[in-house]
């Protein structure tokens, strides 16, 4: 499973979450570019993390939350 940081520039919740983070990668958004994908995920705050891997893996990690 990989978990990527979705991050903007000037963002010091966003500089923290990477220092604690620091084998996760990060993608640099613009916020224009993802305050559509924002609105329909119900996503308030930045930054947000993406997990990615295969369905059994992601199920899994549901269940732990």
């Amino acid at each position: 499973m990989k978990a990527k940081i979705i991050s903007m520039n000037n963002c010091q919740k966003c500089q923290m979450l990477k220092a604690l983070v620091p084998d996760a990668d990060v993608v640099m958004v613009e916020p224009l570019d993802i305050i559509q994908f924002a609105r329909v995920a119900d996503i308030k705050v930045m930054p947000f993390v993406v997990l990615l891997g295969e369905p059994q893996e992601l199920a899994d990690k549901i269940k732990e939350l």
